[in-house]
Order: C-alpha cells, then sequence, then structure tokens
C-alpha cells in the first residue's frame, strides 16, 4: 500500500529528484570547497616546511661548500701562490729557493712531531699521505700568514700619515668612551648602599 501510493505521488518523485539533486549540488560544492581549503592548507603547509627544510638545508651545505672551496682557493692563490709568483711579498725579501727549503724543513719537523696514530684498519700509505698533506697545509697556512704580515707591514711603512691619523682618531673615541663610562662610575656612587 505504501510503495503503491509511492509510485503513484508524482510530489514524491519530484522530491525525490529535486532532494537527489540539491544533495549532489550541496555535496559537490561543499565538497569542492572543503578538499579544496584542506588541499590548501595541508598542501600549502607540508609544502612550506618540506621547502624549508630542503632549501634550507641544500643551501648551506652548497654555500658552505662553495664558501670553502672559494675561500681557500682564494686564500692559496692570494696569499701563497701570488706573492711567490710575482716576487712580491715575502719573497720580495728572502728567495724563493730559501722560502722552499725553509718550508720542506718545517713540513718534516710538523710532520715528525704528529702524536696521532693510525688506526688499526686504515692503510699506512695512506694515511702517511694523508699526515704528509695536512703538514703541507700547514706549511702554506704559514708562508700565506707570513706574506699577510709583510703586506700589512709594507702598508703600514708607505703610509704612515694615514696610520698615525687612524691611531689617533681611535685613540681619541677610545679616550671619550672611557670619559664617559668613569663619568657614569663616579656618579652612581651616590647610590650605594650605606652599610649600618
Amino acid at each position: 500500500m505504501i510503495i503503491g501510493k509511492i509510485k503513484n505521488n508524482e510530489d514524491f518523485v519530484f522530491g525525490l529528484v529535486a532532494g537527489f539533486s540539491f544533495g549532489l549540488a550541496i555535496g559537490l560544492v561543499f565538497g569542492l570547497a572543503g578538499g579544496l581549503a584542506i588541499g590548501l592548507v595541508f598542501g600549502l603547509g607540508y609544502g612550506l616546511a618540506i621547502g624549508l627544510v630542503f632549501g634550507l638545508v641544500f643551501g648551506l651545505a652548497i654555500g658552505l661548500a662553495i664558501g670553502l672551496a672559494g675561500g681557500l682557493g682564494y686564500y692559496l692563490a692570494f696569499g701563497f701562490l701570488f706573492p711567490l709568483i710575482t716576487g712580491t711579498g715575502l719573497s720580495s725579501y728572502v728567495p724563493v729557493c730559501i722560502i722552499g727549503i725553509i718550508g720542506f724543513i718545517a713540513l718534516e719537523i710538523i710532520f715528525w712531531l704528529d702524536r696521532e696514530k693510525k688506526k688499526p684498519c686504515e692503510s699506512r700509505i695512506w694515511f702517511t699521505i694523508k699526515k704528509k698533506l695536512e703538514a703541507l697545509f700547514d706549511v702554506i697556512t704559514g708562508i700565506s700568514i707570513a706574506n699577510i704580515i709583510t703586506y700589512i707591514t709594507e702598508a703600514i711603512c708607505q703610509n704612515t700619515e694615514a696610520v698615525l691619523e687612524v691611531l689617533k682618531w681611535t685613540g681619541i673615541v677610545i679616550g671619550i668612551i672611557g670619559a664617559i663610562a668613569v663619568y657614569i662610575l663616579l656618579n652612581s656612587i651616590k647610590y650605594r648602599s650605606k652599610k649600618k
């Protein structure tokens, strides 16, 4: 009886079609909007987080590698090789062959004074090569520092007036800062607690 009424009732069919259509439309709209909103929020969140993490990690690693390689290359080229080739810096005062002999002697001394022991699984040859390269790097660093000190000394000797002017103004600024500090320190005595 109920099924007969449902089959013959046009209002019911209209309600069924309208409900289905409205439900489908609302479901699509809210499903798309909700899915898009959730996708954007989580997608953006995860995208930003992953992008930041990978960007920081790889950017830091690549920047560090390039910075170290570039700095080391610049340091070796202009602190060590350029002065030796052009005869400037330390090599303008000491012949290159003497620098080489002193460098070789220093390399051997550094190598023989190194107390690091070879690991049992490490090859003697590779360990010796590693230690010689470390000693060589120490010698190159020492020669480069000597070249830089020579450049600085030459610059100071050539520009004595400018250096004295810089030292004068540095002393004036330090004196003013010291005077202000002493003035404040002396004035703070006023607030010292009195002992009973």
